[in-house]
């Protein structure tokens, strides 16, 4: 389980300092031209910068990151290091657009994407682990009902 964690904050750390380099950065930086481009972005709304007041975004990212740790301490009590990992991706990554908001007023974004999509790291922790838990989720219940086919082929109701 050490090994998970030290990855995942390894990837925290990497973003906090591309956040950092971004806002002293002197301007666009173009990665891939025209497609992707290292640039400071504040983004003042959640996703899709979307707008609420800040102390209601605020208090919403606390409600999430205190649902988060439930989930991380649940997968570490219960040894399952990969639940573990993608748990602990999501809540670093909310937990450092979190400090953002709460320091800067706003989400520090650096990836834009066709001149129109601002993201960071933190948001793709986030989305990896959301998208693979969901995975888990479904994979699971496939296995669940090709158990309970199974069963009923076994011992079939007359």
């Amino acid at each position: 389980m050490k090994k998970y964690f030290f990855i995942a904050a390894a990837i925290l750390i990497f973003d906090r300092i591309l956040k950092i380099l971004s806002a002293r950065s002197p301007g666009k930086i173009f990665l891939i031209p025209d497609v992707l481009s290292f640039d400071y972005y504040l983004n003042r709304g959640l996703a899709f910068s979307i707008r609420f007041p800040r102390g209601l975004t605020i208090f919403i990212s606390l409600i999430f990151l205190a649902l988060i740790v439930y989930f991380v301490r649940r997968a570490y009590a219960g040894r399952e290091p990969r639940q573990f990992f993608f748990w602990l991706l999501i809540f670093f990554g909310a937990g450092s657009n979190f400090f953002d908001r709460a320091a800067y007023g706003g989400t520090i974004d650096y990836l834009n994407f066709f001149g129109v999509s601002f993201v960071n790291l933190a948001d793709g922790m986030i989305l990896t682990g959301i998208i693979i838990l969901l995975f888990k989720i479904k994979k699971s219940q496939i296995q669940i009902s090709k158990s309970q086919i199974n069963s009923n082929i076994q011992n079939p109701k007359v």
